[in-house]
């Protein structure tokens, strides 16, 4: 028993190993962690303004100093840079764009959706998981214990000459060994995809995404077989009817142009 209960510590501290470097790596490319916009705006905070993201999920990177990262579906400017983009972490689920010499973006960037692409070594060197004062990545911590676990295997062997049954019970523990650490890699691949799918973790959609659907589903309700129309006054759009727009999604829209309502909200 005591032998099956270190295999479970073991395995389970090897699928969160490798759970780190799946998630790090993203399994798509660009490779690197992907963290969900929720909200990208200009705003005029106490202690600077500037263009500030908001993510939908607290992330457990950590960075006293500014790293590069990469924009996707923003639908701004912002995307598909191949310099990317410098920022600062601010907290578990912010963070403030940076100019090249390190002062705060001033500009007007708005977007309700998106992805913030963390390069692979930087996610995989700054995914912190102690707390406390001591912080060592999951990484360093998992290469010390397989480490640990193959040298206490080969010490046997090594310290004194295995007769004929201690060989194949070593061979047996090699074995367990290497299948422990198959399984827990394809344990934490699987981990890592049911978690992108929005069943098992509404976080990776945006809310804006949810609202599209439901006023989407209001438009078919009231206009089950749309048709085409002629050109003229029968195409325009009511004033009431960009009034039910705006009220659907005003906790988007707030004060934001039209730009912004066109790019995020009407494609």
């Amino acid at each position: 028993y005591v032998l099956i209960l270190y295999w479970l510590v073991f395995f389970r501290i090897l699928v969160a190993f490798w759970k780190n470097i799946v998630i790090a790596f993203g399994l798509r490319r660009p490779f690197g962690r992907r963290l969900i916009v929720q909200q990208i705006s200009f705003e005029e905070r106490i202690d600077g303004d500037g263009v500030f993201v908001q993510f939908l999920a607290a992330h457990s990177l950590k960075s006293d100093l500014p790293i590069t990262v990469y924009f996707q579906e923003t639908q701004t400017k912002l995307d598909n840079q191949q310099k990317g983009h410098k920022i600062q972490f601010i907290g578990k689920t912010s963070m403030v764009l940076l100019n090249a010499d390190g002062t705060r973006v001033r500009k007007s960037i708005e977007s309700s959706q998106g992805v913030v692409v963390v390069p692979f070594l930087a996610a995989l060197r700054l995914s912190w998981k102690f707390k406390g004062s001591v912080r060592l990545p999951w990484v360093l911590f998992g290469m010390l214990l397989v480490a640990v676990a193959a040298a206490s295997c080969a010490t046997p062997g090594i310290l004194e000459p295995l007769e004929e049954h201690q060989l194949d019970d070593a061979k047996i523990v090699e074995l367990l060994l290497a299948v422990s650490g198959l399984l827990s890699f394809l344990t934490a691949v699987v981990m890592h995809l049911l978690s992108q799918l929005r069943v098992f973790n509404p976080a990776q959609e945006p809310q804006l995404f949810k609202f599209r659907r439901d006023f989407s589903d209001r438009l078919r309700e009231s206009r089950p077989t749309p048709a085409p129309c002629q050109r003229g006054a029968g195409r325009a759009v009511q004033l009431g009817e960009l009034f039910e727009l705006w009220r659907h999604f005003q906790p988007f829209i707030k004060d934001r142009s039209m730009l912004y309502v066109v790019s995020n909200i009407v494609r």
